[in-house]
């Protein structure tokens, strides 16, 4: 019989995630639970049925589909802050086999009438919320993850796929509209599903600004022939000039042009004071990330499966964006030949022999199978040409001049720090030719952004936090990484293929939950919310958490990592479960044990001096 999995990621609400799961954990056979940000794990999490994981998180509520592609069942994905009714798998679990296994099951829905949408939270839509009666089952657009539920059949999930945190809904949503699955929201009465109180949810804190999601709900649905993709940095002279040629370019073709502002200020200016049509749109990068990453990111969103890349101080020829439109409905991947011109303006003839490496149109489906280019300063163009004619990628090379490409002091290829003579382009050249794996990357690289309000003045732009994807699934521990922005940041090894990252010393959790099995039930801080509930010092309280670790070697002979399943059964305390190792000392220690004597005043003390009660040992805990 198919093992019922239950998963759910919490940010540091522990009252409200014990609830949740004490209403559901009967009816699972196995329950995941990523802790995100926690600074104490709940004793009561230490259970044979709850595989424990420790995040950072980067990825937010995404988490909860953790081990997705390893796991085999019924996999339902909870909310920490919601009660659910002691019949609630069974009834997730007849609605999956009503739909022969080919539907997502969710109990919360949205729709949109029309697109493209101004606002994914505010925008008068149709929404069936899980705490009102639904008296049919009706397909929708996108469906809550809090309530949802599916068999594994149907679908294998990356966390990589994820690119932003907090939005897993959206993401669902994009996956099952990609792949023509329905999610189906199902009937039921009136509160079904009940809500716990909670200070904020991510509701609360995302409909206050929801650009973002906007955007990407947008790429899902809003249809566009071609998506021209043009990265710029300093080029406020040319910019201008390269928009006209693209908009005359694109004539009776449904388009739309993204330009990504790679953190220059004059830029942002520039374009202030000039008037752009519908469909031009900016994207303000909070850091500066060159040219691919932004292309990277804003591939994300585009709204077509036909993307075009282009550079800022190049000028498009009348009928290259509909050859190449064209083209692509045969091929993968389209090669402009391009001409150069210089200050005099003088165009080459079409005898040019040149083919635009970094300037090309390919189907967004080819682009995001191989998660696009490297978040590299230069060549990275060149690196995913390679990969692509390795893969034997069908590929155009067009016969006729479609673009002129502009030649002066600030092109990449020419500039001291990146040019073909550099020392940064030259290491980025050996990593490609050293290359032993040419298929996908481990995950498409992108930055974060701001969408652009003309009206708006510089300092009102507030970033969008970017998605770290260093997640060991194989361990079930994060890897935190700080990456390094220099140019001349270089990874020393071929086989990565990323820029140098500096691994940060982790957190020993085996020491902190060897100690949090011998305490109390958690208590949580007192006048500060939950989310804030964090020490003045970690290295105090792991310092003081290693001396208990120490103390009580003598009763826990056998070492326990975090993910490793602790075996014990629940004991009903006042109607409430709280799951106690088998290894916490007992009633039963013998009082003439010396050990055990010093071992108990050694903890009363430090109990004491952590602040948890009055030095006593009590019975039982």
């Amino acid at each position: 019989m198919d093992k019922v999995i239950c998963n759910v990621s919490s940010y540091n609400r522990p009252e409200t995630l014990i609830k949740a799961i004490d209403s559901i954990y009967s009816q699972c056979d196995v329950i995941n639970v990523a802790l995100n940000s926690y600074d104490e794990i709940p004793i009561e999490l230490y259970d044979k049925k709850i595989n424990l994981l420790i995040t950072d998180n980067e990825k937010g509520d995404a988490y909860k589909f953790t081990n997705l592609n390893i796991s085999d069942g019924y996999f339902l994905t909870i909310d920490d802050d919601l009660i659910y009714p002691e019949n609630y798998t069974k009834y997730v679990i007849d609605k999956i086999e009503e739909y022969n296994r080919k539907s997502i099951i969710t109990f919360h829905g949205r729709s949109f009438n029309e697109f493209p949408i101004n606002s994914y939270y505010n925008v008068k839509t149709n929404v069936s919320h899980f705490k009102s009666r639904l008296n049919e089952d009706i397909k929708v657009q996108f469906g809550g993850t809090g309530v949802m539920g599916f068999h594994t059949d149907l679908l294998k999930l990356d966390l990589n796929y994820f690119k932003y945190p907090n939005m897993a809904d959206i993401w669902i949503g994009k996956y099952a509209k990609e792949r023509s699955i329905d999610i189906v929201c199902s009937k039921r009465k009136k509160n079904f599903i009940l809500q716990q109180d909670i200070d904020e949810s991510i509701y609360g804190s995302y409909n206050r600004g929801d650009e973002i999601q906007t955007e990407i709900v947008n790429s899902i649905y809003e249809n566009k022939e071609v998506s021209i993709i043009v990265p710029t940095f300093d080029n406020v002279e040319f910019i201008d000039d390269c928009v006209n040629s693209i908009i005359e370019s694109c004539r009776g073709i449904k388009y739309e042009i993204l330009i990504g502002i790679d953190n220059c200020p004059n830029t942002l200016k520039h374009i202030k004071t000039k008037s752009y049509n519908q469909n031009t749109k900016f994207y303000y990068f909070n850091e500066n990330v060159g040219p691919y990453k932004i292309k990277n990111t804003l591939s994300l969103i585009s709204k077509s499966n036909s993307l075009i890349f282009f550079d800022s101080d190049d000028l498009m020829r009348p009928n290259m964006v509909q050859n190449i439109v064209y083209k692509l409905k045969s091929y993968d991947c389209v090669k402009p030949k391009y001409g150069e011109f210089g200050e005099n303006h003088r165009h080459n003839n079409n005898n040019s022999n040149n083919w635009g490496e970094g300037v090309f149109g390919i189907r967004k489906s080819i682009f995001s199978h191989y998660n696009g280019f490297e978040p590299w300063r230069c060549a990275a163009d060149s690196d995913f040409m390679g990969r692509l004619t390795h893969n034997k990628v069908r590929m155009y090379l067009s016969q006729e001049i479609l673009f002129d490409r502009r030649i002066h002091s600030k092109n990449l290829t020419l500039t001291d720090e990146t040019g073909f003579m550099s020392e940064v382009r030259a290491k980025y050249i050996k990593i490609s030719k050293s290359r032993t794996d040419f298929g996908p990357l481990p995950t498409l690289s992108v930055s974060e952004f701001k969408i652009l309000d003309t009206e708006l003045s510089v300092e009102y732009f507030e970033p969008i936090k970017n998605v770290k994807t260093n997640f060991d699934v194989k361990n079930h521990i994060p890897k935190d990484f700080q990456r390094k922005n220099k140019s001349s940041d270089i990874s020393s090894t071929t086989e990565s293929n990323k820029e140098i990252s500096e691994v940060k010393n982790p957190v020993n959790y085996d020491q902190i939950n060897q100690s949090l099995k011998t305490k109390r039930v958690y208590i949580p801080k007192k006048d500060e919310p939950s989310k804030q509930n964090k020490p003045d010092s970690r290295n105090d309280l792991f310092k003081l958490k290693k001396e208990i670790s120490d103390i009580i070697k003598g009763f826990s002979p056998n070492e326990t990592n975090v993910i490793k399943q602790t075996k014990s059964k629940p004991v009903i305390q006042n109607k409430n479960k709280v799951y106690i190792p088998k290894n916490i000392p007992s009633k039963r220690v013998d009082k003439n044990n010396d050990v055990a004597k010093i071992q108990k005043g050694s903890i009363a003390e430090l109990a004491n001096k952590m602040g948890f009660g009055d030095g006593k040992i009590k019975k039982g805990r």
